[in-house]
């Protein structure tokens, strides 16, 4: 199979805060960055809802909370030259 081909797996991790910098700030304090997390997209704005209840509400006090997902890719078959 091509290495372009190989399947990988991700993992990702998000923390929320009051603003981008408490996110931040939790990323890099959790030591994840020396696991190989890196960030998956811009700290925006969110609201969060449960949906697992059998009904959907928000967490968080309805109060939108920034977020910021960190992920790592993983290979589950591939060769030392291709990571990803």
């Amino acid at each position: 199979m091509p290495n372009c081909c190989q399947k990988t797996t991700e993992e990702a991790v998000t923390f929320f805060g009051r603003n981008p910098s408490e996110v931040l700030r939790a990323f890099h304090e959790s030591g994840l960055s020396s696991k190989g997390y890196c960030i998956a997209c811009r700290i925006i704005r969110q609201t969060v809802r449960r949906v697992d209840t059998g009904s959907s509400r928000n967490l968080f006090d309805v109060r939108r909370r920034y977020a910021g997902t960190f992920i790592r890719h993983g290979v589950i078959r591939g060769t030392h030259d291709d990571p990803f």
